[in-house]
């Protein structure tokens, strides 16, 4: 018997191996595309950390600073400075998928990081006892869990906790 085509139970076999391979693909490109934009956070952590390291330099003082732009609805939104930031000279072009602050002290392993704001207009004292924490925020996938990332002025790493996604 000389066949020229598919059969449909062959045909329902392919269709579910693309189908089901095509959702394995877009879950991870979705995990992607979340990943990229968590990759702001160095660049505006750097930016933060070296505006508060200069303007120690000068005045023997760090600054705190409120959340910036501020909380609201997850997403892309743009960039309004606090007025400690104005003062840094703090400025990012574009929107931010994150809020950004600085505190006074070592917030890196803080129990209650997600539930606390950073205390603002503060002034710190640029001393090796003290140490201030720069810190991000971000809800990138609507499922209403924060991530955090926290830099201190002596050690540069960026420290992730409460994982978003």
């Amino acid at each position: 018997m000389d066949r020229k085509g598919l059969t449909l139970i062959e045909l329902i076999i392919v269709a579910a191996i693309i189908a089901i391979l095509a959702s394995l693909g877009i879950a991870q490109y979705k995990k992607f595309q979340l990943k990229a934009k968590t990759a702001e956070v160095k660049v505006v952590i750097g930016a933060i950390s070296s505006a508060e390291e200069s303007y120690a330099a000068e005045n023997g003082v760090y600054l705190s600073s409120e959340w910036a732009p501020g909380f609201t609805a997850p997403g892309c939104r743009p960039w309004h400075n606090t007025y400690h930031f104005d003062i840094l000279g703090v400025e990012v072009e574009g929107c931010v998928y994150h809020v950004y602050g600085v505190a006074r002290g070592d917030w890196r392993y803080r129990s209650d990081l997600a539930s606390v704001e950073p205390p603002y207009n503060d002034t710190i004292p640029a001393t090796d006892a003290i140490d201030i924490s720069i810190i991000a925020s971000g809800e990138l996938d609507g499922d209403g869990i924060w991530s955090f990332y926290v830099s201190t002025d002596e050690d540069k790493r960026i420290i992730h906790r409460y994982d978003d996604f």
